[in-house]
Order: structure tokens, then sequence, then C-alpha cells
């Protein structure tokens, strides 16, 4: 089981993680965007490394696409999703994490 200890608490849920939440795949977060782009934000924790990965899912024209970034803090993970979610809800497609400032 992994300890609840060793994840800082999550700034988008309020609360630090359940260590349910991090048992299995390591998802702990969907973030469901509607809009013209319909897509969704989702996290996951690396059990091992206790590094998170960022991805983005949208479809443009019925042409589906992807922005993944791994290896990111939780926080700074966290704050890349709710920017991406944000720029997916105002119908624009997320921007790679390297291109950000």
């Amino acid at each position: 089981m992994t300890e609840q200890s060793a994840w800082p608490q999550s700034q988008l849920l309020g609360r630090e993680l359940d260590p349910a939440e991090l048992d299995d795949s390591g998802l702990y977060m969907t973030i469901h965007v509607g809009g013209a782009l319909d897509g969704d934000v989702t996290l996951e924790a690396d059990l091992d490394t206790r590094l998170v990965t960022v991805t983005a899912r949208w479809v443009t024209g019925n042409i589906p696409s992807q922005e993944s970034t791994s290896g990111m803090p939780m926080d700074d993970a966290e704050a890349l999703a709710a920017q991406w979610a944000d720029e997916l809800a105002a119908g624009h497609e997320p921007q790679p994490a390297e291109k950000r400032p």
C-alpha cells in the first residue's frame, strides 16, 4: 500500500490523497471539459517515482488529439492540468508544457 504521507496535499482536491486512490493505476483525477473541443484532462501518479503525468485529450473536427507530459511534481502537474482544462474550456488546444514560460 502507498503511504499517504509520501504525497503532498492535492491543491485541486483541497485535501491529501486517500491511499486507496493510488493503489491501482495511479489515476487520481479526471477533469471533464465541455465546449467545442469536448475534452478531458487526467492526472496519474507514478507510485515509484512519486511524480505525476498530465494528459489532455480533445477532439477537433472529428480528429482526436492528445498532449501529455510526465515526471512532474504534484503541485506543478496540478497547475498545468488546471491551465489545460481552462484552455480546452475556452476552445483552445493546450500548449505543450515545454513551450510554456
